[in-house]
């Protein structure tokens, strides 16, 4: 069928056209990352932004073909929509769990897009209207698809939240794990939740142009995001298991109980607070709970229970307490006071000036600067 195009059309069929691209640029960028850190996350990560390309694809290719909701490759596009929101749930837990496995609850969540493949098979194959073209349908199935997505996004969101706290327990440097660039990643599908429905909705092509512009902007604040994200549990694999069973602890208190008398109290915390003050294992800017319970030949579980238990502490606290108590002496030294702030935050541990300062203010309740002035004036 001919078509005539305005000066406007061929452009914006040429800016579909680019978003496609990038989408399948950020496919193949996130594919190969996934060969190098967190693995299974990034697989699942590739997954949802090659569902996203394909879609995309349907955008330039329907400006050509009124007929082409009746094509195969329209087909494909509209068989995989489910695949999308559950691969971006799927990569968020596994980004957060140290030992990846299926569970129940992930099989349920997939049960949608089953029926979804099946009602549409069987219209595309068997009726000349394809379902959702239904007048009926399709209002009530965007509704659903829709609702389905925030779903996945509140989930995946509380999911990460939850290892935020969890975190706290392996590692005294939680900023570079907390997984908040996920967070903020998903901003992104949220925002083209908002604009699929501007699309399902809306008539005003004013309205669409600004959302497919969104959509275009947020593809390079995901890859800029992708790009830049560390390994998040870069332990051996019986590390991990013990790991698993540190954040197992902290979400169900009651699955694990060490029978210790007094005496062995003590002995533990004895033990453990030598060799904090002999080997000042605060000072390793990279310091982690299994790095500290190799040191003390201790099960990184049973240590993670023991400060929490007994030092009524998680081991973020534990360890920035005593960076803390180091940084207040570089303070106050004489011979360092040639040291800046981002100085003496190394020395003590840290690993950046921002972190330093507002941990110390937290336990102290003034700046690192304040705190040296108060001193000098004393």
């Amino acid at each position: 069928m001919s078509h005539d195009f305005s000066d406007i059309d061929i452009l914006f069929v040429i800016f579909l056209s680019t978003k496609f691209g990038i989408t399948i640029l950020l496919t193949t960028i996130t594919f190969t990352i996934s060969k190098k850190v967190n693995k299974v996350a990034n697989r699942w990560l590739t997954v949802f932004i090659l569902g996203l390309s394909l879609v995309f694809l349907i955008d330039p290719l329907r400006e050509f073909n009124d007929n082409f909701t009746h094509s195969l490759l329209f087909f494909c596009k509209e068989i995989i929509v489910f695949l999308i929101p559950i691969s971006l749930y799927l990569a968020v837990h596994s980004f957060v769990k140290p030992i990846k496995t299926l569970t129940r609850n992930d099989v349920i969540l997939c049960i949608p897009w089953g029926v979804d493949i099946l009602l549409k098979s069987f219209s595309f194959f068997s009726e000349d209207v394809f379902i959702t073209e239904n007048e009926w349908y399709q209002p009530w199935y965007d509704i659903f698809f829709i609702a389905f997505c925030i779903f996945t996004l509140v989930k995946s969101s509380l999911t990460i939240l939850k290892h935020q706290k969890s975190i706290r327990y392996l590692s005294a440097d939680v900023y570079r794990i907390d997984l908040k660039w996920l967070l903020y990643l998903l901003l992104a599908p949220t925002t083209l939740i908002f604009t699929e429905i501007i699309f399902s909705f809306s008539s005003s092509y004013t309205l669409i142009y600004i959302a497919d512009v969104v959509e275009f902007l947020l593809l390079f604040y995901m890859g800029y995001h992708i790009v830049l994200q560390k390994e998040i549990f870069p332990y051996e694999k019986t590390q991990l298991e013990n790991i698993d069973k540190v954040i197992k602890h902290q979400q169900q208190p009651d699955t694990e109980n060490f029978a210790l008398s007094a005496s062995k109290i003590e002995e533990v915390k004895s033990v453990i607070l030598q060799y904090m003050i002999e080997k000042q294992p605060y000072l390793e800017s990279n310091i982690t709970l299994p790095k500290l319970a190799t040191g003390l030949q201790m099960k990184s579980h049973f240590l993670s229970y023991f400060l929490n238990t007994h030092f009524h502490k998680n081991f973020y606290s534990f360890i920035n307490e005593y960076r803390v108590e180091e940084s207040k002496k570089i303070l106050v030294d004489p011979n360092k006071k040639h040291l800046n702030m981002l100085g003496i935050a190394f020395e003590s541990g840290f690993n950046s000036k921002t972190t330093f300062n507002t941990t110390f203010k937290k336990i102290t309740g003034v700046s690192p600067s304040n705190y040296r002035k108060q001193q000098t004036t004393n």
